[in-house]
C-alpha cells in the first residue's frame, strides 16, 4: 500500500512538472507501462516450469491473456502504433504461447496436475 501510495503521488508530481504535454515523457511513460504489462505473465510461467505442475493455473484465465493479447496486437498494426507497443505485445504473446505450451505438456506427461500443498508447521496450506 505504502508503494503504491508513494508512487502515485511522486509520479504525479513529476509529471505536473515536466507537463502532461511534453511528448518524450509520455512516450517514455508509454514505453514503461507496456513493459511492466509485457512481463505480467512470467512469474506464472516460471512458476509452472518450477512445479512442473498446472493444478492451480485458470486455463480460462490464460485463454483470455491470449485473446486478448491477439486483438491488442491487431489492434496495434491497425492504427499504426509505436513499435515498443507491438513489441511488447509480441513478447506477450510468446510468454502466453509458453504457458499454454507448459499447460499441454505437464498435464500429458507431469507427474500430477493436482493443486500443490505445501506444509508449514501443522498447517496445510
Amino acid at each position: 500500500f505504502y508503494f503504491v501510495s508513494v508512487f502515485t503521488i511522486t509520479l504525479s508530481l513529476v509529471s505536473n512538472i515536466i507537463g502532461y504535454n511534453n511528448q518524450p515523457y509520455v512516450n517514455f511513460l508509454g514505453a514503461i507501462t507496456a513493459l511492466i504489462e509485457a512481463f505480467l505473465g512470467v512469474p506464472q510461467m516460471v512458476e509452472i516450469y518450477r512445479n512442473k505442475n498446472v493444478g492451480t493455473i485458470s486455463y480460462l484465465l490464460v485463454a483470455s491473456w491470449f485473446c486478448g493479447d491477439i486483438f491488442k496486437l491487431l489492434y496495434y498494426l491497425n492504427s499504426n502504433s509505436p513499435l515498443q507497443l507491438i513489441l511488447c505485445d509480441l513478447f506477450q504473446l510468446m510468454v502466453d504461447s509458453t504457458i499454454i505450451f507448459e499447460i499441454w505438456y505437464y498435464t500429458k506427461y507431469g507427474t500430477n496436475s493436482k493443486p500443490i500443498v505445501k506444509n508449514v508447521g501443522e498447517v496445510n496450506i
